[in-house]
């Protein structure tokens, strides 16, 4: 993922737990995996199921960029505090 500079990683550094992240994440993670049993029917035909995989992917590419920015953030956290 590149950095873009208008990124709020201060928003990312907390420290200890999170509800909402933990909230939110969760409901991705469930999300996720609904459409990637959506993918999975039997009964799509080649166009329905090459919608289904764009959203599975979309979903994914999502929890992804989320989770690399709280990485990040927590990268430059400590480079911060060294």
């Amino acid at each position: 993922m590149l950095e873009s500079n208008q990124i709020n990683f201060g928003a990312y550094q907390w420290e200890g737990s999170n509800p909402l992240w933990d909230e939110m994440i969760a409901n991705l993670e469930e999300y996720e995996q609904a459409e990637i049993l959506a993918v999975q029917d039997i009964n799509l035909d080649a166009n329905q199921r090459a919608f289904a995989c764009g959203r599975s992917a979309a979903v994914s590419e999502l929890l992804a960029h989320f989770r690399a920015i709280r990485e990040m953030a927590q990268a430059r956290k400590v480079e911060k505090t060294s």
